[in-house]
This record gives C-alpha cells, sequence and structure tokens, in this order.
C-alpha cells in the first residue's frame, strides 16, 4: 500500500534528520518486490543476493494491454514494470514483452536479459491502441516459451478491461501442465476479476488487484524475484554480534536466541555499519548515515513468524528501546548562526568560527547543501566551504535561477559532528524590476543604435515635430528608361550606314 510519493518523502524525512527502521519478512526486501525503490536506495543493504543465484535459465513473458484505456499513466507505469523486470533479471536469463489490444504485436521478442539497452528502447516504443483480446496474447506467449529450453517458465499478464473467457482457462492449464506458471494482474475497478483469478488458478501463479498504476513496478518485481530466485532462508540461524555499537551496550545478545528465518541481502559498502549477521555472514541488522539521519535494516520479521522465539526473550525490550533512543533521537547540536547575501545571481554564504576564549577555529570542515523549494530535485546542490581568513569560512555560488532556496550547513570538527546552520535566499525577480526611474543613458544608447529618439513623457501622445522620411520606390522610373535604351539600341543596330549622302534603312 506504500506508494512511491511515500517512499519519496520517507527518503526526504530521513536525509533532513530524521530515522527510519525497515524490517523483513514474506512481503519484504527483494521478494516483496521493493528492488529498485527508494526505500533500497534509502537502506545500507543491496535487496539482491548474487551469491545465492541458482543456475540461469529463467523465461519471463510480459503480456500487458496497451487498449485505449491504458494510455497515459497507466501504460507508463506498466512499460516501467517492464524495465523493472528486466532489473532484476541475470544476464543470461530470457525475456519477452508483448503488448497486445485487438492482436498482440512483440515489441521484445525472446532475448537474454543482457541486451539491456536494446530492450528498453523497444519497451519504450509502446504506444496505446485499441480493444482488448487476452485469449492472443495469452495463446502467443504460452507457444513462446513452450518452444525454448529454460529451467522456470512464467508469464505475467496485465490487462485493465473485460474480455471472453472463451479457450483462457485451456491455454492456462495446458501451460501449467508443460511448466510454465501463469501470474494474472487485474489494473482498476473495470476488469473481470473472476476471469483473471481463474487464469492464476489454471496456470499455477497469482492473482494481483492493482488499484492503482504505480504498484505495477513493485508486483511485476516481486513476481520476477519469486521465479528467479530464492532469497528467503527459513533455516534456524544464531545471532552474531559483529559490532556493538553504543546503542547496545549492555544488551546481552551473547544469549540471544535463534532466529527461523531472514531474507538474504547485501552491504552497499563502507559506509554500512553491519551489527548482527548469521554464521555465514548475511546482514541480520546494518545501519547506515543518510543525509543527516539514519536508515536502519532489519532482514528478519518481527512478528509470530521467524522472529517468534525472539519476541519471547526477556531482553527484547531493551534492545529495541535502545535502538530507538539510540538512532531517533535527534542529536543535541550546536546552530552556529550564518550570513547569506546575494548580489545579482551570486549568493555568498559565511560564517566565523571562534572559541569561547575568542581564539580562532581553523579546522572547520563544513558543507552547503542549496536546495530549491520549487524544484523536485530534493538532493541540492553540495559545496564546500573555504577559508578565506582566520576564522572566516565562505563558499560562492551561482543560483541556477529565479525562486526561493533553503540553506543547509553541516559542520564538522576534526572528523566529529560539530552543528548545523540553516537560512534562506531569495531571488524572486530580475534585479533591472528594482529600478523605479527610466534609465536615459540606455534610452538614449538603444535609439541612437536604432536611428531613432527619446520621447519624453509629457510629448508621448503628440505628433512628432520632426519630419518622417518616407521612402518610395523608383524602380519603375529606371525600368521605362531601361526598355527605351533597349528599343533604341535594336533600331542602330538595323541601320546600314553607306558612304553616300543619303541613308538607306534596310529592314
Amino acid at each position: 500500500d506504500v506508494t512511491r510519493a511515500q517512499e519519496s518523502l520517507v527518503a526526504d524525512y530521513v536525509r533532513r534528520g530524521g530515522a527510519f527502521l525497515y524490517a523483513g519478512g514474506a512481503s519484504g526486501y527483494g521478494p516483496g518486490g521493493w528492488q529498485g525503490s527508494a526505500l533500497e536506495e534509502l537502506l545500507p543493504l543491496r535487496m539482491a543476493a548474487e551469491q545465492d543465484r541458482e543456475t540461469p535459465g529463467v523465461a519471463i513473458s510480459l503480456a500487458i494491454a496497451r487498449s485505449g484505456s491504458m494510455s497515459g499513466l497507466p501504460l507508463a507505469m506498466a512499460k516501467e514494470a517492464c524495465t523493472a523486470t528486466l532489473g532484476v533479471l541475470e544476464p543470461g536469463d530470457l525475456l519477452e514483452v508483448i503488448a497486445f489490444d485487438s492482436r498482440p504485436t512483440r515489441f521484445v521478442k525472446m532475448q537474454p536479459a543482457r541486451y539491456r539497452r536494446r530492450i528498453q528502447s523497444a519497451i519504450l516504443s509502446i504506444r496505446s491502441g485499441g480493444g482488448t483480446n487476452l485469449f492472443r496474447a495469452l495463446d502467443l506467449a504460452y507457444q513462446d516459451l513452450a518452444a525454448i529450453e529454460a529451467r522456470r517458465k512464467h508469464i505475467i499478464l496485465l490487462t485493465d478491461g473485460n474480455a471472453g473467457s472463451d479457450g483462457l482457462y485451456d491455454i492456462a492449464e495446458a501451460a501449467f501442465s508443460e511448466g510454465i506458471t501463469v501470474t494474472a494482474v487485474g489494473l482498476g475497478e473495470g476488469v473481470n476479476r473472476r476471469l483473471l483469478e481463474m487464469i492464476a488458478e489454471a496456470g499455477g501463479g497469482r492473482y494481483h488487484a492493482a488499484r492503482d498504476p504505480s504498484s505495477l513496478p513493485r508486483i511485476f518485481t516481486r513476481e520476477t524475484q519469486m521465479i528467479a530466485r530464492k532469497q528467503e532462508s527459513q533455516d534456524w540461524q544464531s545471532v552474531q554480534l559483529v559490532r556493538r555499537p553504543g546503542f547496545l551496550k549492555g544488551v546481552p545478545l551473547q544469549r540471544a536466541p535463534y532466529l527461523r528465518g531472514f531474507t538474504k541481502t547485501q552491504l552497499k559498502g563502507r559506509r554500512s555499519e553491519l551489527i548482527l549477521s548469521t554464521e555465514e555472514g548475511d546482514p541480520l541488522f546494518a545501519r547506515w548515515r543518510y543525509g543527516q539521519g539514519w536508515a536502519l535494516a532489519w532482514t528478519s520479521d518481527w512478528k509470530n513468524g521467524w522472529a517468534k522465539d525472539w519476541l519471547q526473550w526477556p531482553a527484547v525490550g531493551q534492545f529495541w528501546g535502545q535502538v530507538i533512543r539510540g538512532n531517533f533521537e535527534k542529536e543535541k547540536e550546536e546552530t552556529r548562526p550564518i550570513s547569506v547575501e546575494r548580489f545579482g545571481s551570486t549568493v555568498v554564504i559565511a560564517f566565523e568560527a571562534l572559541d569561547r576564549r575568542g581564539f580562532f577555529q581553523n579546522d572547520f570542515a563544513s558543507d552547503l547543501k542549496l536546495r530549491s523549494r520549487s524544484s523536485q530535485n530534493v538532493e541540492g546542490k553540495v559545496l564546500p566551504f573555504e577559508l578565506i581568513e582566520p576564522g572566516r569560512y565562505e563558499v560562492r555560488t551561482e543560483l541556477p535561477g529565479l525562486g526561493a532556496y533553503s540553506v543547509e550547513v553541516s559542520h564538522q570538527r576534526s572528523g566529529q559532528f560539530a552543528g548545523r546552520s540553516a537560512g534562506t535566499v531569495s531571488w524572486p525577480y530580475p534585479d533591472e524590476y528594482l529600478q523605479l526611474k527610466a534609465d536615459f543613458e540606455s534610452l538614449k544608447e538603444w535609439a541612437e543604435l536604432g536611428e531613432g529618439w527619446i520621447i519624453e513623457k509629457d510629448s508621448a501622445w503628440k505628433a512628432p515635430t520632426r519630419p518622417l522620411v518616407r521612402f518610395q520606390p523608383r524602380q519603375a522610373l529606371f525600368f521605362a528608361i531601361s526598355l527605351v535604351l533597349l528599343l533604341v539600341d535594336v533600331l542602330l543596330r538595323r541601320i546600314r550606314w553607306s558612304s553616300r549622302s543619303d541613308t538607306e534603312l534596310v529592314f
């Protein structure tokens, strides 16, 4: 039920200093279709477990409707769902994309997923049409998958309309008998749910009701994860303490009970802090800094399932209580004053660093984040401060355009957090609007360049005293002269001159 907009809000909340804890389960991480989402970017873990990848050989056919009712956002999200499916597959896996209206068309023929650019380009070329024919689309996908060799074969059928049911059950049943599973996705309220549930049941797959088009990428990726790899481990796992942070001081983790399952993931990098792991080294509990806040990931669930024994552990309240207090309470920080000045399109942000005795502090490492309040680019522009004189730090930058901007400064000293600063800068309109009187010098230059003159305020509506220069074409006169000269030239060429006194005209 979490929308993309809500994911972005959560990420922005953490980036501004909040904290977020993500727990796993059957609908979490990769198996839940979260791979490639904004929440995966937020967490310290990658949701793919490449080290446990089985032998390649997965073939998936995506049959998506492109009828007139799919135009706009639904078709755009369906194409994005196809692209998200491509991102989950390994290079050796096979993918096909069929878009159908009254007839099916292979926009992406069955091919390895390693040709990502070519496949993405073909997906983007899909346009809406008219009509809905589920039978021909499902039959084409079944025929294509039946003709290839693959370890697992799967069809995802997406439609937002209603269609006849003749033959659909038989095709789904025949596909399942040949090892091809079928999942049906109904978009919106106008679908024949019973028909799609029947197709999914006969094809050994699942039925998904997608009321919101933005949920399609997650549904497709979850289906692909379930077919392509098995990330869930439901074996008993002992909990290993990798690193004891300060907020877990006093928690008896050496006596922590076993977990009955978890989702396999990977650490993203050195910034990720692994706290608990399994005996094989798979992450169980990790955190990292995301912007100014903390993002924490727990790869098991937190209910009467995988974590059943943990819920009965006497120290469970102490464990989670200290996790919350140690990460969700904002740090006591110093707010350092800054000055923000704008000179045209240039903004200058500065601050002074003095200790209590008045001595200069020249070891600050501060970063400025300039973010437009009207832009959706929440990352903003990050710039470092420079020490321009003892105890004074400054940064100059150009504003990208008119508007209001927020100024956020994070201070560090000797590698330790040393406070924050905040401010705003506004560039509401061009600076020329601040000049209320007429600029006669500039007007005079423009008038001279245009060979004109300046009209005073009082004489703006009066007739000009200076006579207007009118131009009249003269080409008719020169054309007449040229015609006369032509006739004279012809006449002279026809006259024969002799030595006699009289002139003889010969024609």
